[in-house]
């Protein structure tokens, strides 16, 4: 699976200029799936009811990625913001940057009732609720 971290790398990279960022972006072998990975993407343009997030991920894991590729983590999960498993995810997980090659893996976590055996976290990071106020001159 390393082998393709350059190239998810630059998914991630891409995803965050064009969509304003990502709040996580990881690789997750769970223990319900046998040897299959899933790719995890959260963000705050991550909104399940439109078919267009969907599509958006669907078709850059498509020019990003050789079938070959793609069958090594056949499925894509996407989580709001408000979801409990993202919290619980940055809860456990954080990392420096929002892009950069640091690559956190975990190993036998329970994320909200998702049992992850083995995963590569690329990014998480909390997004800050608060805005910036300029100060009053």
């Amino acid at each position: 699976m390393k082998s393709l971290f350059p190239k998810l790398k630059a998914l991630r990279d891409q995803i965050v200029r064009e969509k304003c960022g990502v709040t996580l972006f990881a690789l997750f072998l769970r223990a319900a799936n046998g040897d299959r990975w899933d790719l995890v993407i959260a963000g705050p343009w991550v909104d399940l009811g439109k078919f267009e997030t969907f599509e958006y991920v669907a078709l850059r894991l498509h020019e990003s990625f050789t079938l070959t590729e793609r069958l090594r983590f056949p499925k894509f999960v996407l989580l709001e913001e408000s979801s409990p498993t993202l919290k619980a995810i940055l809860e456990e997980v954080e990392t420096e940057q929002e892009t950069g090659d640091d690559v956190v893996e975990v190993t036998d976590c329970d994320f909200d009732r998702v049992e992850v055996r083995k995963g590569y976290v690329f990014t998480a990071r909390r997004r800050s609720e608060a805005k910036a106020v300029p100060a009053a001159g």
